[in-house]
């Protein structure tokens, strides 16, 4: 299933791109008939759908491969690999058989032949799709400005935007070249701009960069691993100040990207 086909789910709608079928998110779980909506449903708890949407083991070959790599980096599980090898992967796509959501048969001549081709879906996390959310504010219809993105990957500050930009050139989505100097590779600024003709503007911060880290770097890398068990109450505010100071160090520059976002939008509707 191509990235464009996923579900997507937002602060602000919910809906299908396959189908074109979108609701307001506030509106999500009600009856709808040509359009209008027949029986409401009441606004669900963001905790639930939070855990609604943290569908990572849809994807089972991706899980696989990440659990592979994270069994690897202990040499005292050498045994416990041995022994998995062969077995962990259909006990992945077990796991994931459990998180499918099931649609049954499907014979409107409305649906999509693609939703005919199977009893059931499976949703991805759209973070273990690009660990960002890109594709869910890329629909055409949204018409996106300005893309603000805060990068939190564990390892290389610049897959999340570069694969975007990858994936985007494929599937024919406007989105601006990445092109990153060599030197920034293992030591990052704070502040990266990409543009293009008729695409977004995309700014992306990576966490940890020579502003707010200075020497400590790869300290902190090696820290703040996704990976690790659990974080104390200090990590935790120590994090939460590191990112904050990407912010507040760049607020004239957020600032001013915003603002010219809105003007070339005001000046396209003022042609259009």
């Amino acid at each position: 299933m191509q990235t464009e086909q996923r579900w997507r789910f937002t602060p602000c709608e919910a809906g299908y791109s396959l189908t074109g079928a979108f609701v307001e998110t506030s509106n999500f779980g009600s009856k709808f008939k040509n359009g209008r909506k027949i029986k409401d449903q009441p606004e669900m708890d963001m905790l639930y759908l939070q855990a609604l949407c943290g569908s990572a083991l849809a994807d089972g070959d991706e899980n696989y491969k990440f659990l592979w790599e994270l069994l690897k980096e202990y040499s005292g599980y050498k045994g416990l690999l041995d022994s998995l090898d062969g077995c962990a992967l259909p006990l992945i796509y077990l796991l994931r058989e459990r998180v499918c959501h099931c649609l049954g048969p499907l014979k409107d001549k409305a649906v999509p032949p693609t939703l005919k081709k199977s009893e059931t879906r499976d949703y991805i996390d759209a973070g273990l799709l690009l660990n960002s959310p890109y594709f869910s504010v890329l629909r055409e219809e949204r018409d996106i400005d300005l893309i603000i993105s805060l990068d939190f990957s564990d390892g290389d500050p610049f897959m999340t935007v570069r694969e975007a930009a990858e994936m985007c050139k494929k599937r024919k989505i406007p989105f601006p070249e990445v092109n990153i100097p060599d030197e920034d590779a293992e030591k990052p600024k704070d502040f990266y701009v990409f543009k293009g003709r008729n695409t977004p503007t995309v700014i992306h911060i990576p966490l940890f960069n020579e502003v707010n880290c200075g020497d400590k770097l790869e300290e902190r890398r090696k820290t703040y691993k996704t990976s690790k068990d659990s974080y104390s109450a200090e990590m935790i505010t120590e994090l939460m100040e590191v990112a904050g100071q990407n912010i507040t160090n760049n607020k004239g520059n957020l600032l001013k990207e915003i603002r010219l976002a809105t003007e070339k939008k005001k000046t396209v509707n003022r042609f259009n």
